[in-house]
């Protein structure tokens, strides 16, 4: 199986995992603060009541169906109350942008649980309530849509412009470099850097400065990259999050192809990898 079918396939058991268990877990803690009560039963105790009696047995009902009623009212406003907060709670996580997979499994959790906290005792919540709980529910998913997309905007502007700012001091350096030592010591730089490039990376690499993917191998995450050089044997990247990349990944190019990669030495904003 290819790994990017494999990766798939846990993303997606880890959404649906958290989407099912999360409202789940809220809705049987919400229940198990208080017993839902039982729906009154209507019986002619005796076997041929008079018209007294059923009277008396149907006003004995009628108060018994009323204080059903009232438990139930206050039942519904226990969930309620239970699954609204931690349904928003679980929305507003999914803003995070870190969490990834996550974050998805997380929105849908969140909408299931404020779903079922209003349809299981819809009847017995003021109207009032239902609307305001699904308008704050409607408003959050916005925000998190909004806040998910300008945040991935920003990241990939700032990590282009890092990156290209980044190379583009390189030269100014190097010429400053040659202006103060003279032509002997610029001379002597080009070949002291040249060797310890080729002692670290083994094989003439291209510099390319194009969008890549991180594919985590344990939490199936994908993260984007810069690939600022590449080589037959290995990759300079520029990770959004440099220390949160694990030794091993895959790697997808700016040519689309899809390598499994490991770590080979790594500092504040780079990192370099050897193609396995």
């Amino acid at each position: 199986m290819e790994p990017s079918r494999t990766n798939l396939g846990l993303r997606i058991a880890i959404v649906l995992g958290i989407a099912l268990l999360f409202p789940a877990m809220v809705y049987t803690g919400a229940s198990s603060l208080a017993e839902r009560p039982a729906y009154p039963a209507y019986d002619y105790y005796p076997s041929d009541p008079s018209s007294e009696q059923q009277d008396q047995l149907q006003e004995a009902y009628k108060s018994e169906l009323t204080a059903y009623e009232g438990r139930m009212r206050g039942y519904a406003l226990l969930i309620f109350w239970v699954t609204l907060p931690l349904g928003l709670a679980a929305l507003a996580l999914g803003a995070l942008p870190r969490l990834g997979d996550i974050a998805t499994g997380l929105i849908f959790g969140g909408v299931a649980t404020l779903v079922a906290g209003q349809v299981d005792s819809a009847a017995y919540l003021p109207s009032y309530l239902k609307f305001l709980a699904f308008l704050s529910a409607l408003l959050l998913l916005l925000f998190v849509a909004w806040r998910g997309s300008t945040w991935a905007g920003a990241v990939r502007a700032a990590t282009f412009l890092a990156a290209t700012d980044g190379i583009g001091k390189a030269a100014p350096a190097a010429q400053n470099r040659r202006s103060v030592g003279g032509e002997d010591d610029a001379m002597r730089d080009e070949e002291s850097s040249g060797d310890a490039v080729a002692d670290r990376r083994g094989a003439p690499r291209k510099r390319t400065l194009q969008k890549g993917e991180l594919f985590y191998l344990n939490s199936g995450a994908a993260v984007e990259c810069v690939v600022l050089d590449v080589s037959a044997s290995g990759a300079r990247l520029r990770p959004v999050d440099v220390l949160s990349c694990p030794g091993h990944f895959r790697l997808r190019g700016p040519d689309g192809a899809l390598r499994a990669c490991e770590v080979v030495w790594r500092n504040d904003s780079e990192l370099g990898v050897r193609f396995l």
